[in-house]
């Protein structure tokens, strides 16, 4: 690639579909998958720093009752109006859904590594 020397020759597509990097956009597919991701808008005064490392990236749903939050480097965050909201956490290297470690209205991934947190309206079975 022209724009990041030192980086070598690209790999032919094909073989670029078993690399790394591929294999964690099918798992960020998979998570976004369950949520309807396209009524997402940025919103960056959702997440506030509390720990976390790195870039944090945050979306959420109009009506509040979808939101996404990235971090690239694990940590913990604040959430900010992000009541009756179930939380679910995945590790997008894997897409293996990880534990979520909430107090109150914080978030922490639980270690280092990037992580994906989904959050959807509670539903109530009855």
């Amino acid at each position: 690639p022209m724009n990041h020397p030192n980086t070598g020759i690209a790999p032919v597509w094909r073989d670029a579909l078993d690399l790394p990097g591929s294999k964690c956009m099918q798992h960020l597919r998979e998570i976004l998958a369950r949520v309807e991701w396209w009524r997402l808008a940025p919103c960056e005064e959702f997440v506030s720093v509390d720990g976390a490392r790195g870039h944090i990236a945050a979306a959420r749903s109009a009506n509040g009752d979808v939101a996404v939050g990235y971090l690239a480097e694990g940590g913990a965050v604040r959430l900010h109006q992000a009541e009756g909201l179930a939380a679910r956490c995945f590790d997008p290297a894997t897409g293996r859904e990880c534990a979520v470690l909430m107090e109150g209205d914080r978030f922490d991934s639980g270690g280092p590594g990037d992580r994906v947190l989904v959050l959807t309206k509670e539903t109530t079975h009855g």
